[in-house]
């Protein structure tokens, strides 16, 4: 489970008794509209287009996306179209 977030949606959902989570509901949080890991919007941070419209587009054409995670090691996201 991710232990910095900023202020985006996981830290307002993790603030008042917040279910356990399993590490891949975790990353889904990931691809919801309006999440961010910006504390703060900037010119520079914060203001891009969400993976929630990425995904959308990516199932528009027929593919598909996913996110693999290794706690401290990283994580890796994949798309396909077809």
């Amino acid at each position: 489970m991710p232990r910095r977030c900023g202020s985006g949606r996981w830290r307002r959902v993790a603030g008042g008794g917040a279910p356990e989570l399993s590490p891949e509901q975790v990353v889904q949080f990931i691809f919801q509209p309006g999440f961010s890991t910006a504390a703060k919007v900037t010119s520079v941070a914060g203001r891009g287009i969400g993976l929630d419209v990425v995904r959308k587009e990516i199932e528009h054409l027929n593919g598909s996306s996913s996110c693999s995670t290794w706690p401290g090691r990283g994580a890796r996201g994949r798309c396909a179209c077809r």
